[in-house]
């Protein structure tokens, strides 16, 4: 199977001289994770929520607001590319190899698509033969409502993930994933202009603050469709692993290549 065949012909871009704000505007209505940079309507670059949401928790940053950072600041250049006429699998082996999550498709050094974790888990929505139990990710650490979430963007980091069950008395209540993070950390600089109260306001929000309430989970022995379709249907990175309602885990779309 070729690029071609799954990749999204829809693809969101701005202009290398626009600003964070801009580009989280797009990204929030339109309810997408990454914009490809443009610079003379050629594809430059590439930013991700995740960058987004790295640079505006960022203390280094002071009090500039998302409109006064430029999303070249941001951006991840150095393009990894891919053709329609690129095997599917060998554009799944670059995601993992790169840890990356989207790959715009360039035909002619024109953009015309892109392939990205969610197009290729739609190919396993009907695999109901093997469970998630393989591959979901394993945690030993515990995020409660009260939780800081400068606390929990380290993890995010230290643990390459994409979203964090929350659990009050071991059981799952709550979801926070870096789209999360990402709208609090733009909210608070957006709103608050003198440092020293945005950065109190920032390290006094907790997971309580913004955490999706009462989330879907699956089981280990969940099969690998059932979570694919749940992933799609909520419109997550990913989801809680439990066993008796106990966070155990997560499982997201990047674990899920490997079945492909």
């Amino acid at each position: 199977m070729k690029v071609l065949n799954i990749m999204s012909r829809k693809v969101y871009t701005i202009p290398k001289k626009s600003n964070v704000d801009e580009a989280l505007r797009i990204m929030f209505k339109k309810d997408i994770s990454r914009l490809i940079i443009l610079e003379d309507d050629y594809p430059v670059g590439i930013v991700t929520i995740r960058d987004i949401m790295d640079r505006l928790g960022s203390s280094r940053l002071k009090n500039l607001p998302p409109s006064r950072i430029r999303i070249s600041t941001v951006m991840s250049e150095n393009l990894i590319t891919v053709t329609p006429d690129t095997d599917v699998k060998e554009a799944v082996n670059i995601m993992l190899e790169r840890n990356i999550s989207g790959i715009p498709v360039v035909d002619r050094e024109k953009l015309v698509g892109i392939i990205t974790k969610t197009d290729l888990i739609k190919l396993l929505r009907n695999e109901e033969r093997v469970s998630i139990s393989p591959v979901f990710q394993k945690i030993n650490f515990i995020v409660t409502p009260l939780t800081r979430i400068v606390h929990i963007k380290r993890l995010f980091h230290n643990y390459n993930l994409k979203l964090v069950p929350v659990s009050e008395e071991n059981k799952l209540v709550g979801l926070v994933t870096e789209r999360d993070l990402a709208k609090a950390f733009y909210g608070i600089r957006s709103t608050v202009e003198d440092p020293y109260k945005m950065d109190v306001r920032v390290r006094s929000l907790i997971a309580e603050d913004i955490m999706i309430q009462n989330p879907p989970f699956v089981e280990q022995t969940t099969s690998v469709g059932e979570a694919v379709n749940m992933m799609l249907r909520n419109k997550l990175p990913g989801l809680p692993v439990v066993s008796e309602l106990t966070p155990i885990g997560v499982i997201q779309k990047g674990h899920l290549l490997t079945f492909l």
